[in-house]
């Protein structure tokens, strides 16, 4: 499945400091 290379989980988090990507465990 070619679609899951475009589609990352991943979880963004905004943060005081900017914001904060949290991949999410595979």
């Amino acid at each position: 499945d070619g679609s899951r290379g475009a589609h990352s989980e991943h979880t963004i988090a905004i943060t005081p400091d900017g914001p904060l990507v949290l991949t999410a465990p595979a």
